[in-house]
């Protein structure tokens, strides 16, 4: 079965068999045999298999009985029970595990209680033969307490209930009214019964069992001193004792002869059976005192390690104090050691928080400072210039060609003015936390447009033709922000290209960006003044080729914007050949 077993892959079938194999072992191995009985019963649960988990609830209950454990054996046949849900032939099966389990604990009235719900189940079912076993519990139950009449009445009746004479229910209940009769001195009535017990034991025979009722059969006979029979039935009792070769047979039958010769004045008989009484007591003594010998002896050792054991445990419990001591200092330790921790981290956090804040505080000043550097020195010289040019006409000093000639060298001056204030703004909001990219899909010819449209005068004042080398696409950016950095690129193209020069404003599709290239033919860059610009630091201000002023913000300013978008800018320029600012921005989300 065990093979069977290993080559098995059906859960069922591994069910069923390791539900065998427990019964298999149950005389071998009662621990390898629970076992199988716990894996058969996981099985049945996971099927719901009610019939194998009950059955194998049983069977552990019955194992435990086998050791001695009579308390689990309880706590399994009520799982048992617990299990059966209201199926009456299993409910009746698990209350007599149950009956049997508190019956071994001495629990009479639980055990009796037990036996009467199986009989009610066995009679709804009508199997007469469990019933007839009920019977029979409930009527030892009464024996037990010496109601012997009724123990008499529930013995018949199970005899009465039961279809099949062929069991050995028959033999237990004329059994157990022989010794009910005994008891009550009817000795002829118990002579039947015991006789109709070794008559089955005989037909079946059970040697063991038919020496021990013959002793019986003959103890009756000597307590009715028909010493005759009595002899008959003790001698046949130890014939059938030396077959199954059991000592406490021999020793009961002995001792009944004993008695019988020694009644009957034959003393030199009686001194035989004397005789062999002791030595069957004494084989039992010997075999009792080795067993006592080698208890003390187990004892002693076992002695031996408690007082090592106890020693140990001393020490231990020494040790675990020391340790506990040690634990608990440590512990402390380190409760302290951490709180300095927490104190020191909190310290150092607040103190980079400082110097966070200090470093926010300098970026304030320094944009405070740059911002009124700029107003002092470029909006000064504009609006002075206005000033002067508006006290000279309220004087009337300027003739209509003077005034003529003024306006128009103010255009560029104003344009510029103009252009700064609004760089400024975005400037200020940029470096506001809670300014945010708003992105949206834009067209890229659309967009190009709107940033150099009202830059066009000031090309065509210094007669700068820009070109326009588009890509046409659409891109998901922040409308204000491209169109800034355009505006910016733009208008320093124009800034610092010659008059009669071009600008190329160009854009190509490169996978999913698209890129912007602003091209000019102008006064250009060193390598220093262009690693300024891209790494956001302070440069020398240079005016525009026709005198024309900046802030220094605005590429500052579009490096910022492309950063929101994920974007560098990246330029390329040599002194007097001109300069290339190249940025791409992603054209979906």
């Amino acid at each position: 079965m065990k093979q069977t077993l290993g080559y098995s892959q059906q859960d069922t079938t591994k069910g069923r068999l390791y539900f065998e194999l427990a019964k298999e072992l149950a005389q071998e191995s009662i621990s390898e045999s629970i076992d199988y009985y716990l894996q058969a019963k996981y099985i049945g649960t996971k099927y719901d298999d009610t019939l194998r988990v009950v059955n194998c609830l049983i069977g552990i209950s019955e194992l435990y009985i086998q050791l001695g454990e009579n308390d689990q054996a309880v706590v399994f046949a009520q799982k048992a029970l617990e299990n059966a849900k209201g199926n009456c032939e299993l409910t009746a099966r698990s209350n007599t595990q149950l009956s049997i389990s508190y019956f071994q604990l001495q629990e009479y009235e639980r055990s009796l209680e037990c036996d009467h719900q199986a009989l009610k189940c066995y009679t709804d079912l009508k199997d007469t033969l469990y019933i007839a076993y009920c019977i029979h519990n409930i009527g030892s139950y009464y024996f037990g307490i010496n109601e012997l009449d009724s123990a008499i009445n529930l013995y018949n009746r199970s005899l009465k209930e039961m279809s099949d004479k062929d069991d050995i229910l028959y033999a237990y209940n004329n059994n157990r009214l022989g010794f009910t009769f005994t008891n009550q001195q009817k000795y002829e009535k118990s002579i039947v019964c015991h006789n109709n017990a070794i008559a089955f034991y005989r037909d079946k025979n059970m040697v063991y069992e038919l020496a021990l009722e013959e002793n019986y059969l003959a103890s009756v006979y000597f307590m009715m001193k028909d010493f005759k029979n009595a002899f008959k039935y003790a001698e046949r009792a130890i014939e059938n004792a030396e077959e199954c070769n059991d000592f406490e047979l021999h020793k009961m039958n002995y001792n009944l002869l004993f008695d019988l010769y020694r009644i009957n004045n034959d003393y030199k008989n009686a001194l035989k059976y004397s005789l062999l009484e002791k030595a069957y007591s004494d084989s039992m003594d010997i075999e009792n005192k080795e067993s006592i010998i080698k208890s003390i002896k187990i004892r002693h050792e076992f002695n031996e390690q408690r007082t090592v054991l106890e020693t140990s445990k001393q020490s231990n419990i020494d040790l675990t104090n020391q340790r506990t001591k040690l634990i608990v200092f440590s512990l402390v330790s380190i409760i302290l050691l951490l709180g300095c921790i927490m104190v020191i981290l909190q310290k150092k956090k607040k103190h980079k928080r400082n110097q966070e804040l200090v470093l926010e505080l300098d970026h304030v000043n320094k944009s405070i400072k740059d911002l009124l550097s700029i107003i002092g020195h470029d909006l000064k010289d504009s609006v002075g210039n206005l000033k002067h040019f508006t006290q000279m006409m309220h004087l009337e000093l300027l003739d209509n060609k003077s005034i003529e000639d003024l306006v128009s060298s103010f255009v560029p001056m104003v344009d510029s003015t103009h252009g700064l204030l609004d760089t400024l703004l975005t400037w200020s909001r940029n470096n506001d936390d809670n300014f945010v990219s708003k992105k949206e899909q834009l067209s890229v010819a659309h967009i190009v447009k709107l940033s150099y449209s009202h830059l066009s005068h000031l090309a065509k004042s210094k007669k700068i033709k820009i070109v326009e080398d588009i890509e046409e696409a659409t891109m998901f950016v922040d409308k204000n922000m491209v169109q800034t950095v355009l505006r910016n690129l733009i208008s320093n193209a124009i800034k610092f290209s010659f008059t009669g020069s071009s600008i190329t404003i160009k854009s190509r599709v490169r996978e999913s960006h698209v890129d912007f290239s602003i091209i000019d033919e102008g006064i250009g860059m060193s390598e220093k003044q262009l690693g300024a610009i891209l790494n956001k630091e302070k440069i020398e201000h240079v005016d525009g080729t026709n005198g024309e002023s900046g802030s220094g913000l605005g590429l500052s300013l579009c490096i910022s914007f492309l950063e929101k978008h994920g974007a560098n800018l990246s330029a390329e320029s040599k002194k007097g050949e001109g300069s290339q600012f190249t940025f791409s921005v992603p054209m979906y989300t």
